[in-house]
């Protein structure tokens, strides 16, 4: 039933082989934007730091999976690590524009209430423990997306919190040109000013130790975010990883100082007892996983601050 509480329901198809149901305890889907905030020395006069970003849209994309093989129940582990150690051919070097999916892993998540996920990937690692007085071989498996699925539309975004008062945050993908809200248990803002201070020899004549400092105006904020997408409430999490992938605008660098500041930037906007905050910044990391007998994804969600309205920076 669609919201039921459920296990990740996972198939795999190994290059050349028909698919199977996976004994999944948990599934993680994590990216990351490899891109770059340069702090530079702030302005005197206002006090605000600066910052110049690189982001050339390169991202890691990686499917983690943990479960177990019980003895006797239909799946041998060993025929699993034999399929995943075979599964290469013989084009070492390849992208993703250019790939044949038939030599590529199938791995599909068949999700009860948002439908199914189609990743194509290369096989990175898998591990198998077993511990002494159980009959179980754990696993551990990761892969490398290189075809993610294209779902192109967000339909299911919506911009007034289905749940009215309870802790959200807006957040805009400006590039894909949607924006929705996202159920929040904590926000963290990371405020690191990278000043120091270096320690003298003491004043002899007041018996007190001396500092010199140095602060250039740098710094380099982090914004974070971690919640819960029920499966019975929008918004679809794999429409949300998705504007998260794609928010990059082909803008390679940029000034936090600048009027354009926005373009092509993450933005969320906070509803705080105090006044609204909004938050502009670069991608960082977006993480959708998980585990059995719930009924919902998790997500945590971070970007590089490279500027905020009325917040100090």
């Amino acid at each position: 039933m669609s919201g039921g509480i459920s296990q990740p329901n996972i198939y795999l198809a190994f290059p050349g082989e028909n698919p199977f149901l996976m004994p999944c305890d948990l599934i993680a889907i994590d990216m990351e934007r490899i891109a770059s905030v340069i702090p530079l020395p702030g302005n005197s006069e206002s006090g605000l730091p600066r910052f110049f970003w690189v982001d050339l849209g390169l991202t890691n994309y990686n499917i983690i999976m943990q479960g177990t093989f019980r003895d006797f129940k239909g799946i041998n582990p060993f025929q699993v690590v034999e399929k995943f150690m075979h599964a290469w051919r013989t084009g070492m070097v390849n992208i993703s524009t250019n790939t044949d999916v038939e030599d590529l892993t199938h791995v599909q998540i068949d999700d009860e209430t948002w439908g199914q996920q189609d990743y194509y990937c290369i096989n990175s690692k898998i591990d198998l423990t077993r511990e002494g007085g159980r009959i179980q071989w754990d696993y551990y498996m990761r892969f490398g997306v290189v075809i993610p699925p294209s779902i192109g539309s967000y339909s299911s975004f919506a911009v007034i919190d289905p749940i009215l008062g309870g802790p959200s945050i807006h957040v805009g993908f400006p590039v894909v040109g949607a924006q929705t809200t996202l159920q929040t248990d904590s926000v963290k803002i990371n405020y690191d000013r990278m000043a120091s201070t270096i320690p003298l020899p003491g004043d002899p004549d007041e018996n007190r130790p001396r500092f010199a400092y140095t602060d250039l105006g740098l710094a380099q904020p982090i914004m974070s975010l971690r919640g819960v997408l029920p499966d019975i409430l929008p918004p679809n999490p794999f429409e949300v990883l998705e504007a998260f992938y794609r928010n990059w605008s082909g803008r390679i660098a940029g000034d936090s100082r600048t009027d354009s500041h926005v373009s092509g930037l993450l933005g969320m906007c906070l509803d705080d007892p105090q006044g609204t905050r909004a938050f502009f910044g670069v991608p960082q990391k977006m993480r959708l996983f998980r585990q059995g007998g719930q009924s919902n994804w998790k997500y945590e969600m971070s970007m590089w601050i490279a500027r905020a309205d009325e917040a100090g920076v």
